[in-house]
């Protein structure tokens, strides 16, 4: 089987950035009272540095980057999906609104979306195979 092209993940991208987008969309107009326009970090963590602009557009621009250094490494191509689709969009909430809308409340854990999941699962994701998913080519 051939890899899969950069267009191929374009679309897995877009996907996940349109059902953000459309779960934020039905969490403000069906569930209002639950949501939450967070002017911070994610999971509500409030940075000073997030809340000046440029913030979310250098971190949005640093998981491109990091995607594009790791790119030839295909077992993270899907981890950095993950995270660019995360970050892209959150980046549009800042854009569009006066913060990123988080609407999923445990009651025991800060409120967030589908964006902060896709980036931690990224994260994590990430994080575990650059530690232990070496194969014998890469090594």
């Amino acid at each position: 089987m051939r890899n899969p092209s950069r267009f191929f993940y374009s679309i897995i991208i877009a996907v996940f950035v349109v059902l953000d987008q459309l779960s934020k969309f039905i969490a403000l107009k069906y569930f209002a009272d639950s949501t939450i326009i967070n002017p911070g970090g994610a999971f509500g963590f409030n940075f000073k540095f997030i809340n000046a602009g440029l913030g979310p557009i250098i971190i949005t621009l640093i998981a491109i980057g990091l995607g594009y250094s790791f790119w030839e490494r295909p077992k993270l191509r899907f981890a950095i999906v993950f995270f660019v689709a995360g970050a892209l969009g959150n980046l549009i909430d800042r854009i569009f609104r006066p913060g990123v809308i988080d609407f999923i409340d445990l009651k025991y854990w800060p409120s967030f979306n589908l964006a902060d999941i896709l980036i931690a699962a990224g994260l994590v994701w990430f994080a575990y195979l650059l530690t232990f998913g070496k194969t014998k080519q890469e090594n």
